[in-house]
């Protein structure tokens, strides 16, 4: 946050792990999607929704996430915004 006479400015930073869509990479979503399916995992995140990926993920084994780890893709948004003070 800055601090200015009259406003603030909140910038946020998240960077996250994510399951690609199957138009930003049809191969990296197919093999998750293999992948998943073969360790049984799938019917968890039968969507390959990320927001539930993103929860799944916390559960499961860090040997786990290594081997899908090749497949996602990180994702890094920012946001600023600009509030007046009262």
């Amino acid at each position: 946050m800055i601090d200015g006479p009259d406003h603030e400015l909140w910038i946020k930073i998240k960077d996250e792990v994510c399951a690609p869509t199957r138009r930003e990479d049809e191969q990296k979503w197919q093999g998750l999607r293999d992948y998943l399916i073969r360790e049984n995992k799938f019917i968890e995140v039968s969507t390959i929704n990320n927001n539930m990926l993103n929860m799944r993920i916390r559960g499961w084994p860090k040997e786990f996430f290594k081997q899908i780890e090749k497949f996602l893709i990180r994702r890094v948004t920012k946001e600023a915004s600009l509030k007046k003070k009262t």
